[in-house]
């Protein structure tokens, strides 16, 4: 007698990533090629005023048919990246059942080869009160690399936190479709009466005090978890990522101290060899397809005359000279926010001498300074502009006359170890951010 016919089997979802890029043309090709071998969909991502060939490169990849590039001007009111968020949910095509909110350092990777990404999904949403799943991180560090290498950031960096470092609670949104109300940061989404989020193993997710909306009490890395490569080299983060606005708040800049926080190697954790085989194949052949156009695929460009190559060594004191010159190669595009360094901080007798340089956005001279002291204002200093012809060397665009030098009367002895901070302020700019930074030795 025959048996019953099996029930159909539900149809497997369909899913897609929403980013947002800025000037990340290095690392496009394998970023999509990961998601791509790992069985995402499709994938949108909204450029925001990139300048260094990372337009270009979606453009070409969009004419295959699995990304959509959105050109996502600056806005001086607000952070691109919420708005951007906030405007997938409105532009979210009807066939797309869930879309991973992350960002270009941030790879989906599950704890095993040979995964069902999609399987995995709709185990998950079999439970309708799922509204989203919320992907922990695991934060890689610098696996003590100095300069960029065009080699896939995967393979580079094998070294990661314990899982119970203090960023890892932190997790990114797998949003299932008209779950979402509004974006409340690049981390949470606020959902609909009834929703809930899950981790990754379908337990429920418990926010974070200590974080709140986009942060875990409980860090989940199985069957998936978001690799999170913050800072990779020294150079990539001094040179470009240090430099770059933030996409989630305008106020914010990753300094030294984030680095070092980020910075974390405890364990050696090989990537899956047949995920990186497949990522590798799909890689090569969207080299191909994008074969003509031109971006940087090194970071390097005259490093040892760059004005950073003084100060190098205070920071980084076990670094050969070798390793100091290759940090202070450059990133060839200019900093929308500007840049600058203190390349030198004594005090004589009852006066605190500064001398660095800084330029501001499109590398326009600074109008206007001023210097913080732990926290504090200075009211009174003197200042002095200096000619600096090799900066625009390093950063092409910026103006020569970027140096300065300032003394400030102390009407108190520094503390050893005081934070000192140069703003600055270009003519017709309202926003005067933090552009050099450094601390008295005492």
């Amino acid at each position: 007698m025959a048996g019953k016919p099996d029930a159909a089997r539900p149809a497997a979802p369909s899913v897609a990533i929403c980013a947002i890029f800025r000037d990340e043309a290095p690392y496009v090709l394998e970023w999509v090629a990961h998601h791509r071998a790992l069985g995402i969909d499709h994938i949108f991502v909204f450029d925001n005023e990139s300048r260094d060939g990372t337009s270009e490169l979606l453009d070409r990849l969009s004419t295959l048919g699995f990304l959509t590039r959105i050109p996502f001007p600056d806005d001086a009111t607000s952070a691109p990246q919420p708005r951007a968020y906030a405007r997938m949910l409105e532009i979210w095509p009807a066939h797309v059942d869930f879309v991973a909110f992350i960002d270009a350092d941030e790879f989906i990777y599950p704890d095993r080869a040979g995964f069902d990404l999609k399987g995995w999904i709709g185990a998950r949403a079999a439970d309708p009160a799922v509204g989203a799943i919320g992907l922990n991180w695991c934060t890689y560090g610098s696996a003590g690399e100095i300069a960029f290498s065009p080699r896939a950031v995967l393979e580079r960096f094998q070294h990661r936190s314990e899982r119970h470092h203090e960023v890892n609670p932190h997790v990114k949104t797998l949003l299932r479709r008209g779950a979402g109300l509004a974006c409340i940061n690049p981390h949470a989404f606020m959902l609909r009466d009834g929703l809930r989020y899950v981790h990754a193993d379908g337990q429920a997710l418990r926010d974070c005090p200590e974080i709140g909306p986009g942060g875990s009490q409980d860090v989940v890395w199985g069957p998936v978890r978001l690799n999170h490569y913050p800072v990779k080299s020294r150079q990539e983060f001094f040179h470009r990522k240090r430099l770059k606005a933030s996409a989630a708040l305008l106020s914010r800049q990753k300094d030294l101290a984030y680095f070092q926080i980020h910075d974390a190697n405890a364990v050696r954790d090989v990537p899956h060899r047949a995920l990186l085989s497949r990522a590798a194949r799909l890689r090569r052949r969207y080299a191909r397809h994008v074969a003509g156009l031109s971006w940087p695929r090194s970071l390097l460009s005259r490093p040892e005359r760059h004005p950073l190559l003084a100060r190098i060594g205070a920071l980084f004191p076990a670094l050969t000279p070798a390793q100091r010159t290759a940090l202070a190669a450059w990133s060839p595009t200019l900093p929308p926010l500007g840049a600058g360094f203190l390349d030198q901080c004594e005090v004589q007798g009852d006066v605190l001498r500064l001398e660095g340089w800084a330029f501001g956005p499109d590398g326009a001279p600074i109008d206007a300074f001023a210097v913080v002291v732990d926290g504090e204002a200075a009211a009174n200093f003197a200042l002095r502009r200096v000619d600096r012809p090799d900066v625009p060397v390093h950063y092409p665009g910026a103006t020569g006359a970027s140096g300065f030098e300032i003394e400030l009367p102390l009407p108190t002895p520094l503390r050893p170890g005081a934070e000192i901070m140069v703003r600055g302020r270009s003519a017709g700019r309202q926003e005067m951010p933090a552009l050099a930074e450094g601390r008295w030795g005492g």
